[in-house]
């Protein structure tokens, strides 16, 4: 659906007719339309009529909303599995004495989700992330990007 919430009106007036069977009433679909539209009928028989397809409308629309996805079954089941490799907590850009990090928006201490580092044994560049975390990151970006019909070159 176009929207995780809210069925479209085609959708909603689709399941409508393959429901109306299952109202139980005299008439097919498009007749009740019409009488409730009042062809050629008194008040309160239009009224009856537009009551019973608001009713099927109501059904339909419970029916198309329940198939929705929570937003946790929308996520890809590797981002999910990524995202606990990595630290928790908002994360945001820190700045200062000359070099850039990322750590927690709210506590923590500076640079504790990712900051750069030189290695004890030899001195050479590196981050504080293991390897696993590193492909984490990467398999989650490669992942949004595939859905976005990126490629990413």
């Amino acid at each position: 659906m176009d929207n995780a919430t809210t069925p479209t009106d085609e959708q909603v007036e689709r399941v409508t007719r393959a429901i109306w069977p299952e109202i139980g009433t005299d008439y097919t679909y498009d007749e009740a339309v019409a009488r409730a539209n009042g062809l050629p009928d008194d008040d309160a028989t239009q009224a009856h009529h537009q009551g019973a397809i608001e009713y099927a409308k109501a059904l339909a629309r419970a029916a198309l909303s329940a198939m929705q996805p929570s937003p946790a079954e929308a996520i890809p089941r590797n981002i999910i599995n990524a995202l606990g490799e990595l630290p928790d907590g908002e994360w945001v850009t820190q700045t200062g004495c000359s070099f850039r990090r990322i750590g927690k928006a709210y506590g923590g201490a500076d640079g504790e989700v990712l900051h750069a580092l030189n290695q004890q044994s030899d001195g050479h560049p590196d981050l504080s992330w293991t390897e696993r975390q590193c492909d984490a990151i990467c398999d989650i970006i490669n992942t949004l990007r595939a859905i976005a019909g990126e490629d990413g070159q």
